[in-house]
């Protein structure tokens, strides 16, 4: 299953989307594949935020979903950018930009963490005949 990452689009409307936007590029390109779920208020504001998506999407992997926030609110996401509850399995209630910046963190430590060397030590046999559990 392929995780969904769901985030606030206010930022595009914002002066700081350009740097918020290279920092979510870098994080879905060091990560394995996520798909990008960008939620608005406003359903004015789709418009700009698809056609900003649509200008910037060259480094996006899989695809990106852009949604009013009140259509998906009841489904369930790997990552959640909100505020108030959530179904989500993490969360995050900042929804500035400050908190989109924080999810890209959490999503390169989670994946950088499952992606580590593991040494794996062959587990001990105590089912041969010879081994007796009341020697001592």
């Amino acid at each position: 299953m392929i995780p969904i990452v769901r985030i606030p689009g206010d930022f595009i409307l914002t002066e700081y989307r350009d740097p918020t936007w290279q920092i979510i590029e870098e994080t879905i390109d060091s990560v394995k594949e996520v798909i990008l779920c960008i939620y608005c208020n406003d359903q004015k504001d789709i418009i700009k935020i698809a056609n900003y998506v649509n200008d910037h999407d060259n480094k996006l992997k899989i695809k990106t979903l852009i949604q009013l926030k009140d259509v998906d609110k009841n489904n369930r996401y790997f990552l959640d950018v909100t505020e108030g509850r959530s179904k989500s399995r993490f969360q995050i209630q900042n929804t500035t930009v400050e908190g989109i910046i924080n999810a890209m963190v959490f999503l390169k430590s989670h994946f950088n963490f499952l992606d580590r060397d593991k040494k794996i030590k062959s587990q001990k046999r105590n089912d041969s005949p010879d081994h007796d559990i009341y020697k001592k």
